[in-house]
């Protein structure tokens, strides 16, 4: 799990006064870097094989009967659904001006991005619940583990990496993530609530986001390339040191982030991207949203067109509800949740737990699961079994086909009406084996399957909303808006 303990910086404004400068500074850099690029697509080839793209095990079986599972399954809110209905803002979304392919793997979607010149790769988590981006370096992270790539970003390859130096002390003068200075160089810090943690020295570098495709990568994604500050990671702790990815890319709503960078640059044309993601993989889309919704007879108009309905799309017009603030997490609020049909919130004590001011609830496609406050678990835990007949439970449980069927739908009503649900193919997981390292997979509907629970109550107080929340989701953080846009999808 990645969920983050965000140390926000003491002074944002400074920050971003820093960052803005280095830019300047660094951005005839980046123009002479853009002719090394285009010679280096001819003149060299590493040797080094771009990572293959993996895809982590779900509920395969139950993914397949997904849409007869809908079909079978009972509206469960159907009441609160048509007063949404009648309530929605159908505001076409802002449009994105780059799209890059995610793909997913032990619980987190991830990114493939581009460093330095000439460049080299490394696969990191996109996690909209930090503000850094950092991953191992070589010479510098001796105990960092082994990752996807097998390799470290190494800063002595490449012409175009500069060290972010201290001019005083405490660090205070130069540092974009904290005030410490150690060797003549800023030195971060990162702690995340799961227990694992990191730290770097800050280093600059041409960045861009790419795809497995190094051509393509450096022929069309070229053009977002931005001088960006990143930890030059020197230690990992916990599950840093053990995971799939080389490291984490902050999204959050920081100046650190790689968006804020790349809204700045001028590379992208808003402050604001979105993310539509699967169980496999998904897309993280630049400046807005790639996809639109397809009205019934704009479909038959474009069938005749060639449109493939195979295609991402919305599956309704996206809806909007506010962030509670313009930096920081991407938190909104929760005016009611609803277990199946059963309103769970209706107890202004239990509702409040949602809506803590310390802690509200958060989009963070950085964790893998949905974590709910522990102040509500009584009455999640009532309407869950009065629903399913099944005593609410994260255990492994062996389940029959029609006891699947029959769990309910997990709906969250967000301010202005956003109805955001969370079915059973969503969270709930398939087991592993730990003899064979397989997921034993229900062959026929009369069988039985053991599935885990994603579903946590034990939150002290807020919500984390992870990416199997988002999971058929197009989610729209337009931070220049200061709004969160929601719409199921085909992803």
């Amino acid at each position: 799990l990645h969920v983050s303990s965000i140390i926000s910086p003491k002074d944002e404004t400074a920050t971003k006064k820093k960052i803005k400068a280095s830019k300047s500074a660094c951005w005839l850099r980046h123009c002479v870097c853009l002719f090394l690029y285009q010679s280096f697509l001819f003149t060299n080839k590493r040797g080094t094989q771009t990572p293959t793209i993996r895809a982590s095990s779900f509920v395969a079986a139950l993914d397949r009967a997904t849409t007869t599972t809908l079909l079978r399954r009972k509206e469960q809110i159907s009441t609160a659904a048509n007063t949404a209905n009648a309530n929605l803002i159908t505001e076409a979304p802002p449009k994105a001006s780059s799209s890059i392919p995610l793909h997913a793997d032990s619980g987190t979607h991830h990114a493939q991005i581009y460093i330095g010149s000439p460049p080299q790769t490394q696969i990191v988590i996109v996690d909209t619940g930090s503000r850094i981006m950092a991953f191992p370096c070589e010479r510098y992270c001796v105990d960092c583990g082994q990752h996807v790539s097998n390799y470290y970003y190494n800063p002595e390859n490449s012409t175009t990496k500069v060290w972010n130096a201290c001019q005083s002390s405490d660090g205070s003068m130069n540092c974009h993530f904290g005030k410490t200075c150690e060797k003549n160089k800023c030195r971060a810090q990162q702690k995340y609530t799961e227990g694992s943690s990191w730290t770097a020295y800050e280093l600059e570098d041409i960045v861009w986001f790419g795809t497995d495709n190094e051509i393509e990568s450096l022929e069309i994604h070229m053009s977002l390339a931005v001088p960006y500050v990143f930890g030059c990671q020197t230690e990992e702790t916990g599950l840093f040191q053990t995971q799939y990815a080389d490291g984490i890319m902050g999204l959050g709503m920081f100046p650190t982030s790689l968006i804020y960078a790349s809204y700045i640059a001028g590379s992208i044309p808003r402050y604001s991207f979105s993310m539509c993601l699967t169980k496999t993989n998904g897309s993280l889309n630049l400046g807005g949203t790639a996809l639109s919704f397809h009205s019934p007879a704009l479909l038959l108009k474009e069938k005749k067109n060639g449109y493939n309905k195979e295609l991402g799309h919305h599956l309704e017009p996206m809806r909007y509800t506010p962030l509670l603030s313009d930096e920081g997490l991407f938190s909104i609020q929760v005016t009611a949740v609803y277990v199946g049909n059963i309103h769970i919130t209706q107890d202004k004590k239990i509702l409040s737990h949602f809506q803590s001011k310390k802690k509200p609830t958060i989009i963070d496609s950085g964790t893998t699961d949905v974590f709910l406050p522990a102040g509500s678990k009584e009455a999640f835990s009532d309407a869950w079994t009065s629903i399913s007949t099944i005593e609410y439970a994260n255990a492994n449980r062996i389940y029959t086909w029609e006891e699947y069927l029959n769990l309910p739908d997990i709906t969250f009503v967000l301010k202005d009406d956003v109805y955001w649900t969370i079915t059973p193919a969503h969270y709930m997981e398939g087991v592993v084996s730990k003899k064979t390292g397989e997921e034993w997979i229900a062959r026929k509907e009369d069988e039985s399957k053991m599935l885990h629970n994603r579903i946590y109550l034990d939150e002290p107080d807020g919500t984390v909303l992870g990416s199997l929340a988002m999971i058929n989701h197009d989610i729209l953080f337009d931070i220049e808006g200061k709004r969160i846009g929601l719409a199921r999808a085909v992803c």
